[in-house]
């Protein structure tokens, strides 16, 4: 599995743990425990980092697919992991970056739910679903 791969595969399973939670509760309490324990605190910079490049590649062929706030959080998130990940394994997992790391939770699971629905696609690739892109 190419890193690309395990960054969507991470992805994924973070946003339908999400949608499960939303789905069941009608929205997703900040404090949820199911979010923190099993997916914020056990990330790595590294698992991290192989989300993000996913986004960011999901931004380049895609950008109209990012709201201005989407496309914000994404770009502080990196800002902040980079910034920091020398500081700790678990950059984004401090009393620090809480905020940035919730935030950008949301727009992980905002953009999976995006990526579900047919994608209007640049003209350099004629891709069709969220799937297919990273084929």
């Amino acid at each position: 599995m190419t890193r690309l791969e395990q960054g969507v595969e991470l992805w994924g399973q973070f946003a339908l743990a999400q949608l499960d939670i939303k789905r069941r509760l009608g929205h997703i309490p900040r404090d949820n425990k199911l979010i923190w324990g099993e997916y914020l605190h056990r990330w790595d910079n590294e698992d991290w980092r192989m989300v993000l490049e996913a986004v960011g590649e999901l931004l380049e062929r895609y950008p109209d697919l990012f709201t201005t706030s989407q496309r914000r959080a994404f770009v502080h998130t990196v800002q902040t992991l980079l910034k920091y990940e020398h500081d700790h394994d678990r950059c984004l997992d401090t009393k620090l970056t809480k905020s940035t790391t919730w935030e950008m939770s949301m727009v992980l699971r905002e953009l999976w739910v995006k990526c579900q629905e047919p994608l209007k696609p640049r003209p350099v690739k004629g891709l069709s679903s969220w799937q297919s892109l990273f084929e």
